[in-house]
Formats: C-alpha cells, structure tokens, sequence
C-alpha cells in the first residue's frame, strides 16, 4: 500500500467513524443480550435519526427498547438512550430479504453526549451508482472486537474497510435486484482498521449490519449493510435511496 492510498484509508475511516452510530441492543429489562449492531446519524432539522436496519431493531428473540452507543473513539460503550419511534420494512437479514430498514429517532441529547456527528441531507446520495471503479467505504461495528471485562461486561471495536462494487457477475447464492441492492466485494487479502497503520485479515462482518457505505470520492452516503454472505464473500447493502423514502414515510405520517 502506498503511503497516498494510506492516508486516503486513514482519512475515510476517520470520516466515517465519527458518523458512525455504534449500538448494541437491550430488552426492555436492560437484559445484556448485547444485539450488535451499527447505523448512521442523521439530521433533519433539529431532530436525529439513526439510518439502520430492522433486525438491529428487532432481532426475531428480544425486541431491544433501549440501546447504548458509543461516547467517544476510545470509551465503550455507556450512553443509553430509549427509541422515541421508530418504522421498519423487511426480516432478520437474509441475503435475498427485500426489505430490511428502519428509521430509529432519538433524542438529541443522546448525540450531543458524544464526539459523533450527525450527517444531513445534502449528505446523502440517493442516486449513486455503481461502476466496477467506485471505491466505496464501509464502517461500523464488528464481533470480532468484542471483548469480554473481568466484571462480565464488553467492550466493543469499530470495523473499516475500502472495496469495490461488484457489478460485473451476479453474487453467488443471492440474488441481484440492481434498483434495490448493492453487493460489495469482502477483500481477502486485507484491509486498514483502527489508526491504518497495519493490514490485517478482515474482521467478521456480523455486526456491520446498518453501517454506513460512503463513496470514497465525494464522502457521500450511498447505501446501509444488510446481511453477509457465510463465507465472507461479499457484503449486501440496500441503496441509501429507500430508506430516504422510509424516511420521509416516517416524517409524514408523524
């Protein structure tokens, strides 16, 4: 890797992080049974919304009614915050589910006790499409850094990566709806995480689910993760497009 890509690689995941909403998921008991997950903060107005998907939401075994996320780079997560509404299409995350988004409102002052940062409209780009060139990123959570505290709780780690669009043969075992989805390769051979400075395998996917997938050359959000393929052969993403219209679904109807 040069010391160029490197530093665009570092740039990105710093970009996306701080946009990253980063939650793991309770029952309504506050229950530890820690339904990992990611998202995007967005702003509409004076009111924050989490872009994610719905079986962070409801994951078929508990229905989480609170969730934390992270304050800060370096502190686990610790805020815990109640879901003020929320609307969700879809299933648990299968490959060919073909809806599989929510729209989750918080309250403000759950984002203002962080260091993240919440995107707008403007930020968003409902009409991107692929081509085999399009460097996309994708940030969020992962199981592979969760690590268990002597007092029997966890500390949780951040997962990013740069890849390419696969646009050019359909994914195996899925099933391509260009208007509705984006798949992704998963890259074998390594990618940056953390402070970039060392190549590593590819951490697990699960829990990337609703993290952000940006286009590395206008920083734009294009679409949200939605399931992985078992052997880590590609990711699936929804275009960032339909949930803008659950968004403005949810809007409406409030």
């Amino acid at each position: 890797m040069t010391q160029d890509v490197r530093e665009r690689m570092i740039a990105i995941q710093e970009f996306t992080r701080d946009r990253t909403a980063a939650i793991v998921g309770f029952d309504e008991f506050q229950t530890r049974n820690d339904i990992v997950g990611s998202g995007v903060f967005v702003r509409v107005n004076k009111r924050i919304f989490v872009a994610t998907v719905a079986h962070i939401i409801d994951d078929g075994k508990h229905l989480p009614t609170a969730f934390m996320m992270l304050l800060s780079h370096h502190r686990p997560l610790n805020s815990v915050f109640k879901i003020l509404g929320e609307r969700r299409r879809g299933g648990k995350g299968d490959a060919d589910e073909e809806w599989d988004l929510a729209v989750a409102e918080i309250p403000p002052v759950a984002l203002e006790r962080t260091s993240r940062i919440a995107i707008e409209l403007p930020d968003i780009d409902s009409d991107w499409a692929p081509q085999s060139d399009s460097a996309v990123f994708v940030h969020g959570l992962s199981e592979s850094r969760v690590y268990a505290r002597d007092d029997g709780g966890n500390d949780y780690g951040e997962h990013g990566y740069g890849t390419l669009p696969i646009v050019d043969a359909e994914p195996v075992d899925a099933t391509h709806r260009p208007h509705i989805d984006l798949f992704l390769q998963y890259p074998k051979d390594g990618t940056t995480y953390g402070d970039g400075t060392a190549l590593v395998p590819p951490l697990s996917p699960v829990g990337l689910s609703g993290g952000g997938v940006w286009s590395m050359t206008s920083r734009r959000l294009v679409g949200l993760v939605v399931a992985a393929h078992p052997h880590q052969d590609w990711v699936k993403a929804v275009r960032i497009s339909h949930w803008v219209a659950l968004l403005k679904e949810y809007l409406t109807s409030a």
